[in-house]
């Protein structure tokens, strides 16, 4: 199952989850809310301030500053976020 992780960029603490398309995608439901989950058969959308954004096995989900979700491929989110706790 996803585990929640606080992490951290130019000061500012967030939250992000990793996707697991294995682990089922209750935790990632839970982490963005119902009303931005936008799952397709196989694949997984979540609903950003930019409209849908496809989310892959491996890619983290963060929230924004205001709460928004936004995906994140592993290569970016190691470049740009450092795991907290």
């Amino acid at each position: 199952m996803p585990r929640k992780v606080k992490i951290q960029t130019a000061g500012l603490d967030r939250e992000a989850i990793r996707y697991n398309e294995n682990a089922g995608d209750s935790a990632v439901e839970d982490f963005i809310g119902p009303e931005r989950y936008a799952p397709d058969g196989d694949r997984l959308f979540i609903n950003t301030r930019e409209g849908l954004r496809e989310v892959r096995d491996g890619d983290w989900i963060i929230r924004g500053v205001n709460n928004e979700p936004y995906p994140f491929s592993p290569e970016r989110f190691d470049k740009r976020f450092k795991i907290i706790t």
